[in-house]
């Protein structure tokens, strides 16, 4: 009796856990190239970013949206055929909704605030909300490289650190890369 209650403990703690994990459209880190590469919205292409070695995006023609907002470009990035990360670009007047959908589905977030300045020395108080799980995280920023855009990216900084440093050990040693 004891080991039944045990077993679906487990059962019910595994499926608390898979309900929550940080995913964009239902994809999560880990998913098959398959998903994105299959879908005539995206182009695929060979690229050598950290942690990735493949990276798919909208193609300029085709929308997507993230909580009803539309966005402005998405890249996913893949290495051996499996989601590693993913950035989410779209407009800064869009952030307040973005973030509460994300509360609204992950819970309360971490917020850390930073001072951003624009071209012109401009200071603006950057929000950023950091959602984790283990070594994956979901942050959002108010504001990206421009104060009108605001982004968000999905990633898992334990896999991207390994992806990272096998490139490494196969410069150091190229016999091993063959």
């Amino acid at each position: 009796m004891i080991r039944a209650i045990l077993a679906l403990f487990g059962l019910l703690a595994a499926a608390a856990a898979g309900a929550d994990s940080l995913t964009f459209k239902g994809l999560g880190l880990g998913a098959a190239i398959s998903a994105v590469a299959g879908d005539p919205r995206y182009n695929c292409q060979a690229a050598k970013a950290p942690g990735a070695d493949r990276i798919c995006s909208l193609r300029p023609q085709e929308q997507e949206t993230v909580a009803g907002a539309p966005v402005n470009a998405i890249f996913w990035f893949f290495y051996r055929g499996h989601l590693t990360s993913l950035t989410v670009h779209f407009d800064a007047q869009h952030f307040n909704q973005v973030t509460q959908a994300l509360a609204s589905k992950y819970g309360a977030a971490e917020i850390s605030r930073e001072t951003v300045r624009n071209l012109k020395g401009a200071s603006f108080d950057n929000q950023v909300h950091t959602w984790r799980q283990g070594s994956a995280s979901l942050v959002a920023r108010r504001f990206t490289s421009r104060v009108d855009k605001s982004s968000l990216r999905l990633a898992d900084a334990d896999r991207i650190r390994e992806i990272d440093l096998r490139r490494e050990q196969s410069r150091a040693a190229p016999e091993t890369d063959l």
